[in-house]
């Protein structure tokens, strides 16, 4: 008789929660830095980290900043339907330990959703966060170094709760790919010891013996 496990559902209501937990973290932040910092910027810590308005009219690092308006809120549209189908296909697959895509793939989603929410409905993403130090400097001068119209600052592109939500989405994603790599090897390599055990060794054995046997009859 063969008993049938049943393989255990994705959390979905986690996966929604976190999801919408960031939308409105995010949607919530851009509403208070469209009205506090219209006035000018707010340092938190001076020479490093404040608050500054910016409205972002592309993606990451101004992607599509020249693009018509309506061929870019197509185009952040037609994104933002396929990371929702995409994220959604990967959680329906996730096992009981992949404890990191558990929660990495929804807050990739919900940081997606709020940026594209804003470019739908707003024509650009507020960006409020302004970050500056010594090693950006120096990380953008090694790039100036191979794109020479590469622009050198000590200031970090200015960003917004969607983009760390997703950037920290993304780091849990890659952990989850190493950890599951690990163990697939791992399990290869475990299936290729059993294959090569003790009971192959003995057939080897017993296939020796027989025809030494074999031989000596001759």
């Amino acid at each position: 008789m063969t008993v049938e496990t049943k393989t255990p559902r994705p959390p979905y209501l986690l996966f929604a929660v976190v999801t919408a937990v960031v939308f409105v973290l995010d949607i919530g932040s851009k509403i208070w830095a469209s009205d506090a910092l219209e006035g000018g910027p707010r340092e938190l810590v001076p020479g490093t980290l404040k608050f500054v308005l910016a409205h972002n009219r592309g993606g990451a690092f101004g992607l599509g900043q020249d693009w018509s308006p309506v061929f870019r809120t197509l185009f952040f549209l037609a994104a933002g339907v396929f990371a929702v189908w995409f994220i959604v296909s990967l959680f329906r697959k996730l096992q009981p330990d992949q404890w990191a895509y558990r929660w990495g793939l929804p807050l990739v989603l919900g940081g997606a959703l709020g940026n594209v929410s804003d470019r739908i409905f707003h024509g650009s993403v507020v960006d409020f966060i302004d970050y500056q130090a010594g090693w950006v400097t120096a990380m953008n001068t090694g790039i100036n170094a191979v794109y020479s119209n590469w622009h050198i600052t000590d200031h970090w592109p200015t960003f917004n709760v969607a983009d760390i939500a997703i950037c920290v989405g993304l780091i849990l994603i890659v952990i989850q790919m190493f950890i599951s790599g690990r163990k697939e090897s791992k399990a290869a390599k475990e299936r290729d010891e059993k294959s090569d055990g003790p009971g192959d060794a003995d057939a080897d054995a017993d296939a020796s013996g027989k025809t030494g046997a074999k031989l000596a009859r001759d």
